[in-house]
């Protein structure tokens, strides 16, 4: 049996079409999140520039050709609880899943737009203390870059991890109040300068949103190792020197390397992941 493809679409981008056009022949059936379930997430309530879902499903039924395009609500999703679910790698599909699917295959597709990373990443600053190709740094970063992957974000997408002897910290840059506000919105960096002005943003930074999470959990970062895709903006490096944390191991360069000295007259050491 051909699996169904679940999404909630407060918009229609070409994120969504490249995957419409991807499944469109390789399953049974389409559903879109409807209010009854968008308004278990509070957060995403007020997304006032969000398509109502009935409307997305008449817009999608003539502009392309799947077979049959429901609206998913509380009373329908049931029926879906043993079924082959493919669906976007986006946090309210993944919430869903968890409390509805757990019967089910789920597979996690991406959706959101991406710049070329070529036209976002730069090379890493000169003045690190050491470059490291030790297999375990290698293996943490790359669980940093899987993080960053969950970002909404369509210009950079950062993860940051810090180990813990008993788990992992992990967390992405993530538009706020929710990771659709670009798309109904707008992104303020579109009109700022790769690399100024870092503070003016809708999103908060991996670093930022980590630490956070540190600090509401009561878990001290004190003299702790931090593992980011992306070298520091400025206004994180000064977070993270406040926090005690004394390692940084990055993979990339940042268009701008302000947080260098920072980090440096906190005794951080910078160490280059390759």
């Amino acid at each position: 049996m051909k699996p169904c493809l679940v999404l909630y679409m407060p918009v229609i981008h070409d994120g969504y079409r490249q995957l419409l056009r991807a499944y469109e022949k390789k399953v049974a059936r389409l559903y879109i999140l409807g209010a009854s379930l968008i308004h278990e997430h509070k957060y995403l309530v007020r997304e006032i520039r969000a398509l109502p879902p009935n409307d997305v499903r008449d817009i999608l039924r003539t502009t392309t050709q799947f077979p049959f395009i429901k609206v998913l609500g509380r009373r329908r999703i049931c029926a879906l609880r043993d079924t082959y679910i493919i669906t976007a790698d986006e946090q309210i599909t993944r919430r869903i899943a968890k409390r509805y699917f757990r019967r089910s295959r789920v597979r996690y597709v991406k959706s959101f737009l991406r710049w070329d990373e070529s036209s976002v990443d730069t090379k890493a600053p000169t003045k690190y203390d050491r470059t490291s190709h030790a297999k375990n740094d290698r293996l943490l970063m790359q669980m940093a870059r899987r993080e960053a992957e969950k970002s909404s974000d369509w210009w950079r997408h950062v993860g940051a991890i810090v180990p813990l002897r008993s788990k992992m910290l992990v967390a992405h840059n993530e538009h706020v109040p929710s990771e659709y506000a670009q798309y109904a919105y707008g992104d303020i960096r579109d009109f700022i300068p790769a690399g100024t002005k870092s503070d003016v943003c809708s999103a908060i930074h991996a670093e930022k949103n980590l630490i956070a999470q540190a600090a509401r959990d009561g878990i001290s970062l004190l003299g702790r190792s931090l593992y980011v895709t992306t070298f520091p903006c400025s206004d994180c490096a000064r977070v993270i020197a406040y926090a005690g944390i004394k390692q940084c191991f990055f993979g990339g360069g940042h268009a701008s390397f302000d947080g260098v000295g920072v980090l440096k007259a906190y005794g951080v050491e910078l160490i280059f992941v390759k």
